[in-house]
């Protein structure tokens, strides 16, 4: 992952410089804009570099008036943001931390502070995702950078070497948003995105998912997927569309908190995290699913491993209520208990069975009904709990 991210950093660094000869000043001024939703048309020169204290694409830019601007981009294809990766990255960018003494030059102008504007800009295929902190960040696709690209690319200018390099990079994004796009429409027709996302590339070739093919010859999208490993990163796009259309209902706002979409071995997962109505502020409530299983469970905050005795503590506080849940009628979906095994977490689990992404919208649907019950289960396990005192 870190190395298609670093080629494509590397790619959009030349293709802003002054080094990359295929653009006219304007083109240069549209590109700009499109990674940072703003433009510099009195730009008199410009460093860029990839690497910079960590982040992927620094530009130092200097107009006619000798005030510097500094442009940052976070490039993500495959790989989620960090926790808080943008907020240090802004922290970097005043020069509160060590940098890379490789580039003396881009290191002094930032250690001197005179940046008159900061510009921050997130660039990634699926577009954030719902937990992430954007800040003032710019976020752009890569379907958005591919709008400006086409319309330049479409023009003849053959003889210009450096042009002829762009149109490559132009259809290698092209590649990239049309797997995307045939997924959204028609997910059911890629079950390998569901099924191969915690394999590697070793053990799909093993298993003869696919096979080598020439350089030049066709290739079926579900193999293209497969050979640039996008499974856990489409699954994640699946999720963000579910979790989007669920948290933008107005009767969830009042009961969901929060929600966040991640991944364990290649496979993504989602969670609606609950609100409690100030029963207890150590513990908190959520619903998840990953892999065609929807989990119940009530967790200690900052999910923190178990120490010497703590399990025990654990489970006298919580088996007993999640036992019942097993046992009860009312919620005979959920008939599976899983005991804490290093962390402070214990749920009650569901199982949809394979093929569960075959139809989106009734998945939706299903999503729902479990967020109700999920609901239902938390208000069960704090009435019996107040019951009990």
């Amino acid at each position: 992952t870190a190395d298609m991210e670093r080629i494509h950093s590397a790619t959009i660094a030349w293709m802003i410089s002054d080094q990359c000869g295929a653009f006219t000043t304007n083109e240069r001024s549209s590109l700009l804009e499109c990674l940072f939703g703003s433009r510099n048309s009195d730009i008199v020169q410009m460093q860029v570099c990839t690497e910079f204290d960590h982040i992927d694409i620094a530009l130092i830019t200097e107009d006619s008036n000798k005030h510097k601007e500094i442009w940052v981009i976070e490039n993500k294809i495959k790989a989620p943001l960090g926790h808080n990766q943008l907020k240090k990255y802004e922290v970097r960018i005043d020069g509160n931390s060590k940098s890379n003494p490789k580039i003396e030059e881009l290191n002094k102008i930032r250690d001197e502070k005179k940046y008159t504007k900061k510009h921050f800009s997130v660039l990634s295929l699926i577009g954030t995702l719902p937990q992430d902190y954007k800040g003032d960040w710019h976020t752009v696709t890569y379907s958005e950078l591919l709008d400006v690209l086409n319309p330049i690319c479409d023009k003849d200018r053959n003889g210009n070497q450096h042009f002829i390099i762009i149109k490559e990079y132009r259809d290698c994004i092209q590649n990239l948003v049309n797997a995307l796009k045939e997924f959204e429409v028609h997910p059911q027709n890629y079950p390998n995105v569901f099924t191969d996302g915690n394999k590697s590339k070793k053990d799909k070739i093993e298993s003869n998912i696919y096979s080598f093919i020439p350089f030049g010859n066709n290739i079926s999208l579900e193999d293209y997927i497969s050979i640039n490993g996008l499974e856990t990163l489409f699954q994640k796009y699946y999720f963000v569309n579910i979790i989007s259309e669920i948290c933008s209902d107005d009767r969830y706002k009042g009961i969901v908190e929060r929600c966040h979409i991640s991944e364990t071995h290649g496979n993504a997962d989602f969670a609606f995290h609950f609100r409690n109505n100030g029963f207890n502020d150590k513990f908190e409530f959520d619903l998840s699913f990953q892999n065609g299983t929807f989990k119940f469970a009530v967790s200690k905050k900052g999910y923190p491993k178990l120490k010497n005795g703590d399990r025990k503590k654990f489970l006298n506080e919580w088996q007993d209520s999640f036992d019942s849940i097993v046992k009860s009628i009312e919620f005979f979906n959920y008939n599976r208990l899983n005991l804490p095994k290093s962390r402070a977490r214990i749920s009650v689990s569901c199982n949809m069975g394979p093929e569960w992404y075959k139809d989106k919208n009734s998945f939706i649907r299903v999503v729902r009904s479990h967020v109700d019950e999920a609901y239902n289960m938390m208000n069960y396990i704090i009435q019996r709990k107040n019951i009990l005192k």
